[in-house]
């Protein structure tokens, strides 16, 4: 019998607008990360970042296209797919596959032209909270007009984006797929029993709204230390706004700013909280489930997905302060509580949100659009 020809290795392009610690860059060198003995890579970033840097450092080749970034703009957008075609043409990918607004509809158009299948994934809409109305109409009408090219399918990374797609831009169910986001193991728990540091990583922005946490923190009556880590929170402007919002308890407050170290800082701490107005699915929340720590958080986007109220943590209507200082103060002040649902976080990590059950999912995406499932 004659012997058989190894299998071709297939090719897929990734574009993603950012190249920061964000979490749809961090999602996208997860995946790389986990599928790159499966499949070849090459990724376009809007921007040279960390993770641009990690992914050359592991061997996968990358460039960057700095129009990806720009906000909408028909004379920009089009130079912006021209150049973008010429990567196509030039790479010869069997699959493209997008991540966030901007690039989602730079990768669509180009596979419509190429007659490539693409695949988008959705890392929260950019036409909900955080825009003006104006930003948010136009985006929802190019979303709108983009759901109907066909070769297009879509992954979703928590329920909720999924149902608004399904509900306001009326994507065909069959073409739509969640897969929460996933992370690797870092390592590092933290020990809830003995620690009563409460902890946020997030950078400093109107979306993830630390004004309410300190705020929540200065009206709470149980004593404890505040820990804030992300870009913007060891800035003059943010200490000022720690001043007003947590005049008496201010010098409990430690604002890091960017660090590369939160996998260890969780480990320090008993609690963690994010706050947000609005979000898709939080890395920084599975990254504290997997410290093995108890979850407050508002009850925004697919927060619910992560956060099973009374279970592994409490969810908190956004706004909300006496809600939030109420779930502080009843952690801080229960340490039998705070541990169980720390194990909860722990045990829900494991069972649904590593890098692995994510990886596998996507893998098996890729497959069914390449044909080779």
């Amino acid at each position: 019998m004659p012997s058989q020809l190894p299998a071709v290795r297939k090719k897929i392009l990734i574009a993603s607008t950012n190249a920061d610690l964000a979490g749809a860059p961090i999602h996208v060198l997860t995946l790389v990360t986990a599928l790159q003995t499966s499949f070849d890579f090459f990724v376009v970033l809007g921007e040279d970042g960390p993770v641009r840097q990690a992914l050359l450092a592991k061997g996968v080749p990358s460039t960057v296209l700095p129009t990806l970034r720009s906000n909408i703009n028909p004379i920009r957008d089009f130079r912006c797919l021209m150049a973008f075609l010429r990567i196509v043409r030039s790479e010869r990918p069997d699959l493209l596959h997008a991540h966030s607004s901007k690039a989602g509809m730079i990768a669509r158009m180009a596979g419509y032209l190429q007659r490539l299948p693409c695949l988008y994934t959705v890392h929260g809409w950019g036409f909900g909270e955080g825009r003006t109305a104006l930003q948010s109409t136009l985006v929802y009408w190019v979303e709108r007009a983009f759901s109907h090219i066909a070769g297009t399918a879509y992954l979703f990374v928590s329920n909720a984006d999924q149902q608004v797609g399904i509900e306001r831009l009326k994507i065909r169910p069959d073409r739509c797929l969640t897969v929460h986001n996933g992370m690797p193991d870092h390592g590092c728990r933290a020990k809830v029993e003995s620690s009563t540091t409460v902890i946020m990583a997030a950078r400093a922005s109107h979306q993830k709204d630390h004004d309410l946490l300190l705020k929540s923190f200065e009206e709470c009556r149980m004593p404890f230390r505040l820990v804030l880590v992300g870009e913007g929170t060891d800035s003059p402007e943010f200490h000022a706004r720690v001043l007003a919002g947590a005049p008496t308890k201010h010098a409990q407050v430690d604002c890091l700013g960017l660090s590369d170290q939160v996998p260890q800082l969780l480990a320090q701490a008993g609690i963690f909280v994010l706050c947000s107005r609005y979000e898709g699915l939080p890395l920084s929340i599975i990254e504290a489930m997997c410290a093995g720590l108890p979850i407050i958080a508002t009850d925004v986007g697919g927060v619910r997905e992560l956060v099973e109220d009374g279970v592994n943590g409490f969810l908190v209507p956004a706004g909300n302060q006496p809600a939030l200082s109420n779930c502080l103060d009843r952690l801080q002040s229960d340490t039998v509580l705070r541990v169980r649902m720390g194990q909860a976080s722990r045990e829900r990590y494991l069972s649904s949100f590593g890098d692995k059950q994510m990886a596998m999912a996507v893998a098996q995406r890729y497959r069914a659009m390449l044909g080779t499932v």
